[in-house]
């Protein structure tokens, strides 16, 4: 009789992992579903901080940091997906820590848009600049660099993203948003 309870407790246990499956973390550890499970991902940006319009950014920045800070100290490699909803032709705003996080290979050739739905061009680069405080705390700062329809080179340097560059969602909800595996993040595969 124990023995088809613990059956039972284990098809149960099963059951409730169903939605989010190994298949949904390319790597992770137990503990990257506790996180997911807690902030009650994945969310609409939009409907968090702010509801005005173009504020979509701010919940932005704000999930990525929580899930940063909750997966600290875990292994986990979370897609877009697993973080955020959208509709397939929606724009999706690509902000300054979303560029810190995400792993650089994963957002290169991404067709950037303005948020009238202008496209402006192909993302090509990755750049870094380092602004010191009067602390003598140094801060790193991504900025994109995209080539237009006329092939000029355009950069983005010493401004900080809040929703002026956008992408489809399509084209960045299978790509990984948050990569804490070592030597795999964002700042250790930068190019310069």
């Amino acid at each position: 009789m124990d023995c088809c309870r613990h059956i039972l407790k284990l098809v149960f246990l099963l059951f409730l992992l169903q939605p989010l499956t190994a298949q949904d973390f390319i790597v992770g550890e137990p503990s990257c579903l506790d996180v997911v499970r807690a902030l009650r991902l994945p969310v609409d940006p939009g409907k968090g901080v702010t509801s005005r319009p173009g504020g979509e950014w701010l919940d932005v920045d704000r999930r990525l940091g929580e899930i940063k800070a909750d997966l600290q100290g875990r292994q986990c490699r979370l897609k877009f997906r697993q973080i955020f909803q959208g509709q397939p032709t929606a724009l999706f705003p690509l902000t300054s820590r979303l560029l810190a996080e995400a792993p650089q290979e994963e957002l290169i050739g991404l067709t950037l848009w303005a948020p009238s739905g202008e496209r402006l061009g192909t993302l090509e680069r990755l750049s870094t600049v380092e602004v010191e405080s009067p602390g003598n705390r140094v801060y790193i700062f991504y900025y994109p660099e995209y080539r237009n329809q006329n092939g000029r080179l355009v950069s983005f340097e010493n401004h900080l993203l809040q929703g002026e560059l956008m992408v489809r969602w399509d084209d960045l909800r299978e790509r990984i948003a948050i990569d804490t595996l070592p030597d795999t993040t964002a700042s250790a595969q930068l190019m310069r």
